[in-house]
């Protein structure tokens, strides 16, 4: 048993009744599609996927929880450095810029930003938990002078001052908007003229049919397990940026196969030159379940821990399902600017 893992999640988990947490997740698109539910609120959803699926990702992912394109014989954390810099690098960061990253998870990113370049970042986020993780790891890593969080939604930025940020990222955090152009208009009114958003999308990619009931039911899955309102194409992605007047430079979806690339899903499946390392494959999470259920058993975890875990363990599934079948990618990536004028 993982004495860590365990520790974090009865801690994280103290602060809620964790089943509960977790039947209202599992519910959540049926609730969604209840025209009688006039009041459904995704935040809420997507609040509830993080306070059950952090501690597990921490545990499995570090501090960045994001996938990145993978190259024959790199690691992938070594795909992630290399991507967070080239992001900073098209954003063109240093340290007289102010940055907004949103939705920004425990702050993985964050740190690495204001490492390299010496920025002064803002995390926005709506989870309790994930910004005081992410405190405690900032002041850890001496970079609180540089990098700070606020809790808010990012359909509501409110809080922020108008034409305020150099430039923005959102990494696998807008995926989750229950309306992409609102979100995406949310940002735009916070950057200054002429300033960037680099981006990267959950999409559909260009072998998904609308007519298939098998696409159908791998991206219903997507949906419910990911806590995704919904999921687009990459020229949808465009078309919302656009239509709330970015100038679009670079969008695609680099998860696309190369001659020297490795899937991007890869790293979930524990197989190739991940068989050695990887804590999400699906033997160590079959592992990590039955280790959870004996916590839970002697009461070392919270009632609900296993099922929290099991919640967790079905959104890699369904990502390698939908990304075997070449229908879905996490790396639709963008880069779209604010007019100057």
């Amino acid at each position: 048993m993982d004495r860590k893992l365990s520790k974090a999640l009865a801690e994280s988990f103290k602060r809620f009744d964790v089943q509960q947490r977790v039947d209202r997740l599992a519910s959540w698109q049926a609730r969604a599609s209840d025209a009688s539910q006039t009041n459904y609120d995704h935040a809420i959803t997507v609040n509830d996927f993080y306070d059950l699926s952090t501690e597990l990702a921490r545990w499995g992912w570090h501090e960045s929880f994001h996938f990145a394109p993978l190259k024959e014989g790199e690691s992938l954390n070594e795909a992630i450095i290399r991507h967070e810099r080239s992001m900073m690098n098209k954003l063109q960061l240093d340290s007289t810029k102010t940055v907004l990253d949103v939705g920004c998870g425990i702050g993985g990113p964050m740190r690495h930003v204001a490492r390299t370049t010496g920025a002064q970042v803002l995390g926005i986020n709506i989870n309790e938990h994930q910004i005081k993780v992410g405190q405690e790891l900032n002041q850890a890593a001496k970079l609180d002078h540089l990098a700070d969080f606020v809790q808010c939604d990012f359909m509501d930025l409110g809080v922020l001052e108008p034409d305020s940020f150099d430039a923005a990222y959102a990494i696998e955090s807008t995926a989750h908007a229950p309306d992409k152009p609102g979100a995406y208009e949310q940002i735009y009114r916070v950057l200054k003229p002429g300033a960037y958003l680099w981006g990267q999308e959950t999409i559909l990619t260009d072998k998904f049919r609308a007519e298939n009931a098998e696409h159908q039911r791998i991206k219903r899955q997507l949906m419910n397990t990911m806590a995704l309102y919904e999921i687009g194409s990459i020229s949808e992605v465009k078309g919302a940026l656009e239509r709330v007047g970015f100038r679009v430079d670079e969008c695609e979806d680099l998860g696309r196969p190369s001659p020297d690339s490795v899937p991007w899903y890869i790293p979930l499946t524990g197989k190739g030159q991940f068989f050695h390392a990887s804590r999400t494959s699906p033997v160590r999470r079959a592992y990590t379940l039955m280790t959870l259920r004996m916590a839970e058993a002697f009461r070392l975890v919270p009632k609900g821990t296993a099922a929290a875990t099991k919640l967790t363990a079905a959104v890699a599934d369904a990502s390698i399902e939908g990304g075997r079948a070449g229908i879905f990618s996490v790396l639709g990536c963008f880069l779209a600017q604010k007019p100057a004028t």
